[in-house]
């Protein structure tokens, strides 16, 4: 960005250098920003699909967990049922 500019002395070139910094900082920082979007995303990414391990997880326990009154077969709960 500096090379358009003829400065003769040192400083014209502490000026050319100062009117050439603000711009190049602001696409530093654009891609900076940039960058740390993109790992936060990222995160949140694998944060959510930890999460649906985890939920896949619980329901698989519940699942295969005994349940109480429900391990009698449907069958065997209507005979008691009209034997009382």
């Amino acid at each position: 960005m500096t090379a358009g500019f003829d400065a003769a002395t040192a400083a014209e070139r502490d000026l050319v250098l100062r009117l050439a910094s603000p711009p190049w900082r602001l696409r530093r920082s654009l891609a900076v920003e940039t960058g740390l979007l993109q790992i936060r995303s990222e995160i949140i990414k694998e944060a959510k699909s930890a999460q649906a391990a985890r939920a896949v997880r619980r329901n698989d326990a519940v699942d295969e967990a005994p349940h109480c009154c429900f391990d009698i077969p449907p069958a065997k709960v209507a005979i008691v049922a009209f034997a009382k």
